[in-house]
This record gives C-alpha cells, sequence and structure tokens, in this order.
C-alpha cells in the first residue's frame, strides 16, 4: 500500500503567513476604498453647497438695478400720502443724507437710506462687515461677523408687479415719466396712478445684504453665508436675517468695471460696475482624523492657511462670474 503524506508543519505556517498576507491586503484596499469614497462625497458635498449659495447669490446680483419699467435708480423719489407735491427730491434718498423722518425705524436699521439707495444698485465692504451709514445694533451679524470676509448688497425690485400694500416699501414705476417713479411705504397712490401692466406699475422693492457669520443655526462651530432681507415685519418696513447656506465661511467679492476687476474700496468714482467675482470658501461640517487640508489658499486679496484644529476640516474654494443684466450703457 502506498504511504499518504501531509503538509508539513513549514508549509502550513507559510500558507497561512500568505493567506494573512492576502487578507492584509485585502482589507488595507477596502479601508482605502471606503476613504477614498468618504473623500469623494465630503469634496462633492462641498460643491453642491457652494452651487446652491451661487444660485442664490446669482439671482439677486443678475437682478441689480432692475427697478421695473427702470433701470435709472437716480429718478426715484421718496413719496407719501400719494401726495407728489410732497415728495423727497431725488438726492434725498442717497446713503448717509438726514434720515427720512417718516419712514419707519427698523427699515433704517442697517443704515440711513440704506435700502433706499437705488442709484447704488450694488454696493460691497472688503474684508469687513459694513452696512450702511449709522447702522444699529438691530443690524449686527447673527450671531457674530466672520472675520476679513467682505459683505454684499443689492437693490432691484422683485420682478413681477403688485398690488399696492401698506407696510412694505415698494416702487411706483412709470415707463415714460421720469418725474413719477417713487418708493412709498404706505400703500397709498397719487390720485392718478392707475397701474397698467408696462406702462405704470408697482413693485416690491428687494434690498439684500449678504455676510457670512460665525456660526450656522443649530450646528455649533460651523459657519454660514447669511442674508438681511427687506420685508414687511409686523405692518411696517424692516429686515429680516435669515440663513442661505451653512459651512461657507468666507466671501470675497470684486467689482467688474470696464477695464478689469477691483476690490470693492477701489471702485472709482462714477464707474459703473458690470458684474461681480465671487469667491466662497466651503468648509464641511464635521472634523476628520488625520489633518485633511494643510494647503495654503490663495484668491482674491486673502492668503489663509489652516493652523492648529482648522486642519481637521476639509475645504474648497469655488469661483463664479455674475454679470449684471440691467448695468447702465
Amino acid at each position: 500500500m502506498s504511504r499518504c503524506r501531509g503538509h508539513t508543519l513549514i508549509e502550513l505556517l507559510l500558507a497561512l503567513a500568505l493567506g494573512a498576507a492576502l487578507i492584509g491586503t485585502a482589507l488595507t484596499l477596502y479601508a482605502q476604498g471606503r476613504s477614498a469614497l468618504r473623500g469623494a462625497d465630503a469634496v462633492a458635498q462641498l460643491a453642491e453647497q457652494a452651487r446652491y449659495a451661487f444660485a442664490t447669490l446669482e439671482a439677486d446680483v443678475q437682478m441689480a438695478g432692475y427697478y421695473g419699467l427702470t433701470a435709472r435708480g437716480s429718478d426715484f423719489r421718496f413719496l407719501q400720502g400719494g401726495d407728489v407735491a410732497a415728495a423727497s427730491s431725488v438726492t434725498a434718498l442717497r446713503q448717509g443724507l438726514p434720515e427720512l423722518g417718516a419712514l419707519n425705524a427698523a427699515a433704517q436699521a442697517c443704515g440711513l437710506q440704506f435700502a433706499l439707495d437705488l442709484a447704488t444698485p450694488l454696493q460691497a465692504a472688503n474684508n469687513r462687515y459694513a452696512a450702511g451709514v449709522d447702522a444699529t445694533a438691530a443690524c449686527a451679524a447673527h450671531p457674530a461677523a466672520m472675520p476679513l470676509a467682505d459683505t454684499l448688497t443689492i437693490r432691484r425690485a422683485a420682478t413681477p408687479p403688485v398690488a399696492a400694500q401698506p407696510g412694505r416699501l415698494q416702487l411706483l414705476v412709470d415707463r415714460s415719466d421720469p418725474a413719477r417713479r417713487f418708493v412709498l411705504d404706505d400703500g397709498v397712490l397719487p390720485p392718478d396712478a392707475a397701474p397698467a401692466p408696462g406702462r405704470l406699475e408697482l413693485h416690491d422693492l428687494v434690498t439684500r445684504f449678504y455676510y457670512v457669520a460665525t456660526e450656522a443655526d443649530g450646528m455649533a462651530g460651523v459657519p454660514a453665508l447669511r442674508v438681511k432681507s427687506l420685508t414687511r415685519i409686523a405692518g411696517r418696513p424692516g429686515f429680516l436675517d435669515t440663513e442661505v447656506m451653512a459651512g461657507i465661511e468666507d466671501l470675497q467679492v470684486e467689482l467688474a468695471i470696464d477695464g478689469g476687476y477691483v476690490a470693492p474700496e477701489a471702485l472709482p468714482p462714477a464707474r459703473a460696475v458690470r458684474g461681480v467675482r465671487l469667491w466662497l470658501r466651503v468648509r464641511s461640517a464635521v472634523p476628520e482624523t488625520p489633518d485633511t487640508d494643510t494647503r495654503s489658499w490663495s484668491y482674491a486679496d486673502v492668503s489663509y492657511t489652516p493652523l492648529g484644529a482648522a486642519r481637521r476640516f476639509r475645504r474648497q474654494v469655488f469661483c463664479h462670474v455674475i454679470t449684471l443684466r440691467n448695468a447702465p450703457a
């Protein structure tokens, strides 16, 4: 009878070692694949947050300077009680001038005539939180402004014509007569002002002030893009502060003029703004281990290097250019 031979101890140990190595390699590849997938998902999430924020900003920026049937914001006067003879001068709606005493104080919270300066359809502040002249504590950031982030303000009319509504700032626009373009807050039209589509229309005034806050709603330590929007509060004009998108930790703005881009404070006098170039730095909400962001970010006039615990958050910088549809010719 032939003798049956089994494997030697050395052969068994070698087989076990090879099997363990293969299993270890497979587990390592699996872990690396999972990590890469999580990283790709996180980057995709950051891109989606940026797309949403840009879409919100773009809808406003493109329409800045649209005032219904005109793009000439410098034509408007403040009207109350329908008394055209007592309407303000066209210059009275510029920022920093004496307060319009008849206007609700809440509408002036972000600065004197800040909501009404239709001659300035778009304005920005560089590396600081800045609304209008003599802004009050009621216009403070919620809960605090992110240091060195820019702010952006747009003024325009809501697209559809509306009916007169007391307690809301509205624009009465005559297409053919610049002398019959008014801002009113009491819903009272002049006796001879019967709205007619395409000739004489009433539109809600939209003034929005975008900034970056240190914390998102219900998410401690996570920054967010926020906006103060002119609306109707308790039957009177005022600003409502709401969150646009969590995870935005920086907003940078450059203004497009004929010949290139300039920082907000470098805008030459009387030069028309034709568009904006925006940067958003978007950060993940959940820290990762080990450090995932050890880069230095340079964009606009910003040079940013995360330090310490900030390196554990994944981030990306996104840029988008938006052209104003109603820029002066």
